[in-house]
């Protein structure tokens, strides 16, 4: 990571001798972009900013996107350019480089999200001013990007805006097994290490990480097959080499994991995202668009956006969490990143020994008291820590600490703390805040409504409080609770 480093820091020196006023074109109305650029220029934003600061802008690493870094850079610069136009004091903005890029890119394939994460720290610390930092997403059909304009001299985010509808270049849509297969055979070219095995995880719906068994069921046939193919295709040229072999689990137990993400373009497009990873290393990435005339017409409606997550009631409060924020919290849930649990429908002390536990690894980059709560996507909302049950959780920082294993019950007698997959079957929010020090008159709210569907039915209710309650950072995942005929049915996926 020393010799990227040097590297990236080079790389800073030049771009930043070279900014965009000179090799940029100027701006241009493009759909969305005004709009962001406008919701960037707040008041915090004109008393914070000086006359030759320095903006770099940071886009979403490849595998958290549905569309490609390049068109997200492309259109953060042209943003940042028409923000800077507006500043009272004009900033410089930083040229994304491709060669930066790269080199962050080899870092999150050699040492994972968290060297990723440290290398695009470094860079900007020692670079700029200020970081504007991209979210991508889809939204009824259209490539959405949402951008947070943090100060890099006190941490604050000076700005945040809303997903906004952005354009982004047409691409042309492949048949189902074509287009798989041709980017089967480019994964494998880029990760030869993963011809022996690899796991092939249930496929997700990308916009809420949820898995979507009809549409999952459908095209994980197809990927094993275009693996399989591929890989005994590498195995033919290697003397003695042993066949591949393609395992189906819920969840990855180490090796080399296959994971899909499905996103809905529009009306005549779905796109595949393809994911190579080892641990939290990434390995490679692969897009395909696909034609949704030419799937059968019970796929298409598994993948119609209100179909999609089992209704996704929670969307609106995890929009809010594991975003932008002064500090960083980090959570894994136990089970991989789209852990799946068989509901615990026993009540005797002997038989529930045998049910699915649920458990969280959480660390923050500061001290504070701890926050998690579970949301149903029917709303049903659980406030994990603190509750009844169990004293409050102060985080020392850079400790991790696991729930709820390390939580200290109220009265001792009840054994040792447990959460169990109670259900109902459905996907659930896990969401985790920490807070300097938590509120009392926010705990109370929260206790009131725990163990009942949100007050109204909206998920706003929740969402708005924790907008307003200023927590340090958050973090959420998604778990989906299934019933003893759905796991066997994702056991086959």
């Amino acid at each position: 990571m020393f010799a990227l480093l040097k590297k990236l820091k080079k790389l800073r020196i030049a771009a930043v001798a070279l900014c965009l006023a000179l090799c940029v074109p100027a701006f241009a109305d493009t759909a969305g972009e005004e709009d962001l650029a406008r919701q960037l220029f707040t008041d915090s934003a004109q008393q914070a900013i000086r006359s030759g600061d320095l903006i770099v802008l940071v886009s979403p690493a490849a595998n958290a996107s549905p569309f490609g870094s390049a068109t997200l850079e492309a259109t953060m610069t042209r943003v940042a350019l028409r923000f800077a136009e507006l500043l009272p004091q004009k900033p410089n903005v930083q040229a994304a480089n491709t060669e930066v890029r790269r080199a962050l890119e080899d870092i999150l394939i050699r040492e994972g999200l968290d060297g990723w994460t440290n290398a695009v720290s470094d860079l900007v610390r020692q670079s700029a001013h200020f970081a504007l930092i991209g979210t991508a997403g889809l939204s009824g059909g259209n490539l959405t990007l949402e951008l947070a304009l943090v100060s890099m001299r006190t941490g604050e985010v000076l700005a945040k805006t809303q997903a906004v509808p952005i354009d982004a270049p047409d691409n042309l849509a492949a048949d189902p097994e074509g287009g798989i297969a041709a980017a089967v055979a480019k994964l494998l070219e880029a990760a030869p290490q993963a011809r022996p095995e690899i796991v092939m995880l249930p496929f997700t719906d990308g916009s809420t990480g949820i898995p979507n068994v009809e549409a999952g069921s459908y095209f994980s046939p197809m990927v094993a097959e275009a693996w399989l193919e591929a890989a005994n295709t590498l195995t033919a040229a290697i003397n003695d080499a042993s066949p591949p072999k393609l395992l189906r689990q819920t969840q990855a137990l180490g090796g080399i994991a296959l994971t899909g993400q499905i996103w809905r373009i529009d009306r005549e497009r779905t796109r595949l995202v393809l994911n190579l990873s080892e641990g939290d290393v990434g390995l490679a990435s692969q897009i395909v668009d696909i034609t949704i005339l030419r799937l059968p017409a019970s796929i298409r409606d598994a993948l119609d956006p209100g179909a999609l997550g089992g209704g996704g009631g929670f969307s609106a409060v995890r929009a809010l969490l594991g975003g932008n924020s002064p500090a960083w919290l980090r959570m894994e849930v136990a089970g991989g990143a789209m852990p799946i649990y068989e509901i615990c429908e026993d009540t005797s002390p002997e038989r529930v020994r045998r049910c699915d536990l649920i458990s969280l690894t959480i660390e923050a980059d500061e001290a504070g008291d701890l926050l998690c709560f579970a949301l149903g996507d029917d709303l049903a909302f659980s406030l994990l820590v603190p509750n009844d049950l169990y004293r409050p959780l102060r985080l020392e920082s850079r400790q991790k600490v696991s729930v709820p294993q390390d939580l200290q019950a109220v009265d001792p007698a009840r054994g040792p703390p447990v959460l169990y997959a109670y259900g109902p079957p459905a996907p659930t929010l896990i969401g985790c805040l920490l807070y300097r020090q938590l509120d009392a008159t926010l705990l109370k709210r929260l206790t009131d409504w725990s163990g009942k569907r949100l007050p109204t039915g909206d998920a706003r209710t929740l969402g708005n409080l924790l907008q307003g309650s200023n927590p340090r950072a958050s973090a959420e995942a998604v778990v989906t609770i299934v019933t003893s005929d759905g796991m066997r049915q994702f056991r086959l996926d």
